[in-house]
C-alpha cells in the first residue's frame, strides 16, 4: 500500500493541549470533518458536523456524549472504520482521508489498537493467543509473537493467565486481555469504546486506573469514546459531542492541572455532569 504521508504538523500551542509545555506533535489531526448520511435528499443528516480536533501525542483524551450525539460516528472515522465525507483526516503524518477504503485495513493493523466494550476475543483460542493476533496479521514470527505477548501480559498483570481461554476469564481479565492486544503493534493511538460499559464498579476503576498507568509509563496516547462522567474524570482532556458538533473542549485540571483547552478559564467552565445533562434535556425536548 502506497500510504500519503504529510509533513509534520509541530505547534508549540498545541491547539488545545493542556500540556503545550511538553507536547508538539499532533498524533491525531481532524479537520472540518463531516459525516453526511443521505446526502442531497430530503432524508440528509450530518451525524459529524464541521468537526475540528487536535490530539496530541501522549494525552489521554475522553470524547464524551449521550446516544445519538455523534460520538460513535466519529470513533469510526478516527478508527479508520469509515471515511468522513468532507475534511482531513491526519494520523501520525498520514493523510487517512486520502487511503483508498481496501487499505484502511493496513492503517487500522498498524497504527490503531481497538479496545472494545465486549472484549472482542476469539473464544477458541487462549489469551496469549488472541494477544498476538495483530501480529500475527501483521506477518510477524511465531517467537516474535509469543515473545512480545507475554511481556504485554505481564503489563496488564494477566501473564498468570496466558493459557486460559475467555470463557475461564471474569469481565474485568477479558478487557486486560483486550488491552494487552491493543497494545501489541506498537500503534500510534488506543482507541477505546466504551470499555468499562460492561464492567461493575470495582472493575471499571482497575481498568481506568490501566488505562492511567500505561499514559503515564508508556506515553500512550488514547482516546476514549464514552457516555460516561466517571470515565471522563480520569482524563487530562474531556470533549463533549452534542448533536454532532463538539460543543466543548476542556482540560480537567484535576488530572492536568492545565488551563480549559478551549481557551475559558476554568472558573467558566461546566461541570461535565451538567453538560451531559443539559445535553439530555435537549433531546427530550
Amino acid at each position: 500500500m502506497a500510504v500519503p504521508v504529510v509533513a509534520v504538523h509541530e505547534d508549540s500551542s498545541v491547539n488545545g493541549s493542556a500540556a503545550s509545555e511538553k507536547r508538539c506533535y499532533n498524533m491525531i489531526d481532524l479537520k472540518n470533518i463531516s459525516k453526511i448520511y443521505f446526502k442531497g435528499t430530503e432524508n440528509e443528516v450530518a451525524a459529524n458536523d464541521d468537526i475540528s480536533l487536535r490530539v496530541d501525542e501522549g494525552e489521554l483524551i475522553a470524547i464524551i456524549g449521550q446516544s445519538g450525539s455523534g460520538k460513535s460516528t466519529l470513533m469510526n472515522i478516527i478508527g479508520a472504520l469509515d471515511k468522513p465525507t468532507e475534511g482531513e483526516y491526519i494520523l501520525d503524518n498520514v493523510a487517512v482521508h486520502e487511503i483508498d477504503d481496501a487499505d484502511l485495513s493496513d492503517i487500522r493493523n498498524q497504527k490503531i489498537g481497538f479496545v472494545f466494550q465486549t472484549f472482542n476475543l476469539l473464544p477458541k483460542i487462549t489469551a496469549q493467543q488472541n494477544v498476538e493476533l495483530p501480529m500475527l496479521y501483521a506477518g510477524a514470527s511465531k517467537s516474535k509473537r509469543q515473545k512480545k505477548a507475554r511481556e504485554l501480559l505481564e503489563v496488564v498483570g494477566m501473564l498468570d493467565r496466558a493459557k486460559h481461554y475467555p470463557n475461564e476469564l471474569s469481565g474485568g481479565q477479558k478487557q486486560r486481555i483486550a488491552i494487552a492486544r491493543a497494545l501489541v503493534n506498537d500503534p500510534s493511538i488506543i482507541l477505546a469504546d466504551e470499555p468499562t460499559g460492561a464492567l461493575d464498579s470495582k472493575t471499571t476503576k482497575m481498568v481506568l486506573e490501566l488505562f492511567q498507568k500505561l499514559h503515564k509509563e508508556r506515553n500512550c496516547t488514547i482516546v476514549i469514546i464514552t457516555h460516561s462522567a466517571e470515565v471522563a474524570e480520569v482524563c487530562e482532556r474531556v470533549v463533549t459531542i452534542v448533536d454532532g458538533k463538539i460543543i466543548k473542549d476542556t482540560a480537567n485540571p484535576a488530572v492536568s492541572g492545565g488551563s480549559s483547552a478551549s481557551g475559558v478559564s476554568n472558573n467558566e467552565e461546566s461541570d461535565i455532569d451538567d453538560i451531559m445533562i443539559s445535553s439530555t434535556k435537549e433531546g427530550d425536548e
